[in-house]
């Protein structure tokens, strides 16, 4: 039984779930597709996608002059339509 249900994790072990499933990916372990390797990785990037985004969100809202606002509008811009 599939749930949509969020869970919270310390962004620590995210992180490190990325770059296991990077290794993964990247030596070439075969799994049988029922562990659905590639779609979990997939997921875990659209998440860190995510997570960029709405830093750099942030970084406009906290930048200290409009130099600072510009720059960090740019990168979010990048980010945002990439």
């Amino acid at each position: 039984m599939k749930s949509h249900q969020n869970v919270q994790i310390p962004l620590t072990l995210f992180k490190d779930m990325i770059d296991f499933f990077y290794y993964l990916e990247f030596s070439r372990h075969c799994f049988p597709s029922t562990f659905n390797v590639r779609g979990m990785l997939t997921q875990l990037e659209i998440k860190q996608d995510s997570i960029n985004r709405r830093k750099a969100y942030a970084n406009i809202i906290h930048a200290k002059d409009e130099v600072q606002k510009n720059s960090a509008r740019a990168g979010y811009m990048q980010l945002k339509w990439k």
